[in-house]
């Protein structure tokens, strides 16, 4: 992305508001969408669908989520950021309420549409707010993930006591009704306290259209690698997971709290991500991730205690660190241009949320815990061939540092 208005800092508009403010409001986002996370199967299973029903109502999100990906590349970067944020954790909370108050199934769905929605606007704007309120790229995609996920490694875990305190589905309902609270108030929050970040595009008119995907040889399998992160978010942290632990008779405060140590292993992860990635490169960064969700899948699947689950959680925090911090450098390095290059990748990773989570939950009721774990597996290491053979036709991505200079803060 490039301006003439220069780096950020030396415009007129000061860049500590902004840094001051946004990593707070994106934690608070966190943790109300992720009091939900561990329940929602297991709260859409007590209204008594099979696994094929399980598999529409995570599609139902996701396909809410493509749907801004898609026809939001060029929407997403011409409006203030604050407003794109603002309305997806409006939307969010919105369908919480439908979700909590649904009466039967088919209720369910159209909540789950709008839950996409919410979700589609909050990461599409809150990745192009980032690389607009942090001095390099590495640096803001890890505080945006970091920020995000610490608020879901507390949320998660507090949205699982919620459910447990209250018997039965009423526990859910009342999860389902403080997290629509919360994401109000984090709404209002980025309204009155963020300042209006300039568009990422500037100023122009408003578009809804299809995306561009042009770009050098080698974009396209970047996008197939852009995939990988959220497939596995999707696939492990918000179906296999739970699903898993609820077939192994856990409770649900139990598995929002590997949830949690996930997240929070993630957390530490991209706390740490811009040396590492700065010294080692986007690509082997992403092949060590994939290496150790190999591991972790094996672990889960075969072994059905509470420390082999809690221990794979672990691991599966390291490999999603890895697999999400690392793909956008990639995709943005190879672009050109961050505008694009993040909207790009916000459709990669709507796809691969998309087949993980709608996957593994079909897999799951279909063919046991064993099984979707063993295919987990083998998808990542059908994704190592695809980073290697990435890094091997652009070997500068293995080199350190591959973000230009940051755009302005804001006008």
């Amino acid at each position: 992305m490039s301006s003439s208005r220069g780096r950020a800092g030396q415009g007129t508009a000061p860049t500590l508001p902004p840094v001051r403010w946004f990593g707070p409001l994106v934690l608070a986002a966190g943790f109300g969408m992720a009091m939900t996370a561990p329940l929602e199967l297991l709260y859409a299973r007590r209204f008594g669908v099979d696994h094929l029903g399980v598999g529409l109502f995570i599609l139902a999100t996701s396909l809410g989520m493509l749907l801004v990906d898609v026809l939001g590349t060029r929407f997403v970067p011409r409006v203030p950021a604050r407003h794109v944020m603002a309305s997806g954790i409006l939307l969010f909370g919105v369908s919480c309420v439908v979700m909590g108050a649904a009466p039967a199934y088919w209720v369910l769905l159209p909540g789950r549409v709008l839950q996409g929605l919410g979700a589609g606007l909050l990461f599409g704007g809150g990745l192009q707010a980032a690389v607009r309120v942090h001095a390099g790229r590495e640096r803001a995609i890890g505080a945006f993930n970091g920020a995000f996920l610490l608020g879901g490694a507390l949320g998660a875990p507090a949205g699982g006591w919620i459910a447990s305190a209250v018997p039965g589905t009423a526990g859910y309902r009342v999860a389902f009704f403080v997290c629509s609270a919360v994401c109000v108030v984090v709404a209002f929050g980025l309204v009155t306290r963020l300042p209006r970040l300039a568009p990422a595009t500037g100023d122009g008119p408003v578009e809804i259209g299809w995306p561009r995907f042009g770009g050098p040889p080698g974009l396209g399998l970047a996008l197939v690698l852009g995939s990988i992160g959220d497939f596995v978010r999707g696939g492990v942290v918000y179906t296999a997971l739970p699903l898993v632990g609820a077939q192994r008779s856990f409770s649900t405060a139990t598995i929002g709290l590997a949830v949690g140590v996930l997240s929070g292993v993630e957390i530490v992860a991209l706390s740490r991500s811009e040396p590492v990635l700065l010294r080692f490169g986007a690509v082997r960064c992403i092949l060590v991730a994939l290496g150790l969700g190999v591991v972790a899948s094996v672990l889960v699947g075969t072994t059905t205690g509470l420390v082999a689950f809690l221990a794979g959680s672990m691991l599966f925090g390291l490999a999603v660190a890895g697999a999400t911090v690392g793909p956008p450098l990639v995709i943005v390095a190879l672009a050109g241009d961050a505008a694009v290059g993040l909207a790009q990748f916000r459709i990669a990773s709507g796809v691969g949320m998309t087949v993980g989570s709608t996957g593994a939950a079909v897999v799951a009721g279909a063919l046991g815990a064993t099984r979707l774990f063993a295919l987990i597996g083998g998808f990542l290491l059908a994704a190592i061939v695809v980073a290697h053979t990435v890094g091997r036709r652009q070997p500068q991505l293995f080199a350190p540092d591959v973000s230009p200079a940051p755009a302005p803060v804001g006008d």
